[in-house]
């Protein structure tokens, strides 16, 4: 009776990390997809008002409220930022060496299919040529900088995601081979009661969870090494962003 109570618990177990096993050979079989990174920028414009500002504009491969919120977070750390509900007014400090005069600028965020475009323009009403060439510089870099940190910081989000699976199924696959480990243990055991009274060895049902946990290890061992070089993968990935953004 004994040796089937703690069979029963044995196979509840494994059921439980089975469907844990599934979900994990399927987060970590099926590969991110990264959304293609370009640091470049289009020249673009926005009117607001009865005035025309010239700008960049630059896709991003993510949907607006996505793209808006991260460029909220940014914004709140760099500019001073007000909302005019169609479009965004911005307060930038100028660069070390510029004009002590804030750079003001218009963003804009629109749907572009299944992707958006994130408009940022210069508000040069009033301003000499070489302040608005220098200024429009700084426009266009600002929203290069931008796009490298968003995209950067995705990559690092999919990176904490991996390591956290990664733990998890590696918990999950220590954990099958410290019960196999007992199972065997009492499997030897049940072996020598048996010599011991000269009677045939009977316990089926604890060498086929033996085998089914057997099982169970090798789908994690594969598990945990494919969430290693996922992570090895995006780590790449990021590096790469971070060489061809330049930041």
């Amino acid at each position: 009776m004994k040796n089937c109570i703690f069979l029963l618990s044995v196979l509840i177990i494994f059921i439980s990390a089975g469907g844990l096993s599934a979900q994990s050979k399927n987060a970590t079989t099926t590969s991110t997809r990264i959304p293609d990174f370009g640091s470049a920028v289009t020249s673009s414009s926005l009117a607001i008002g009865s005035d025309k500002h010239s700008g960049y504009s630059a896709q991003f491969d993510f949907p607006p409220k996505n793209l808006q919120k991260g460029w909220w977070r940014y914004l709140k750390t760099v500019a001073r930022v007000k909302n005019r509900k169609t479009y965004w007014k911005l307060s930038v400090p100028p660069k070390k060496g510029s004009s002590n005069v804030p750079i003001e600028m218009f963003s804009e965020i629109m749907i572009d299919g299944n992707s958006s475009i994130l408009t940022l323009v210069l508000n040069s009403v009033n301003m000499d040529a070489p302040t608005r060439k220098e200024y429009m510089q700084q426009t266009k870099n600002f929203l290069q900088e931008f796009k490298s940190k968003f995209y950067g910081d995705y990559i690092q989000q999919l990176i904490v995601a991996a390591e956290k699976q990664a733990r998890k199924t590696s918990a999950d696959h220590q954990r099958a081979v410290a019960k196999r480990q007992k199972l065997i243990a009492k499997l030897e055991k049940s072996k020598a009661r048996s010599a011991d009274k000269d009677v045939a060895f009977e316990d089926g049902e604890l060498v086929t969870a033996i085998n089914d946990l057997g099982q169970l290890i090798a789908e994690k061992a594969s598990a945990v090494d494919a969430s290693q070089k996922e992570i090895d993968s995006l780590k790449k990935t990021l590096l790469n962003y971070i060489q061809k953004s330049g930041h």
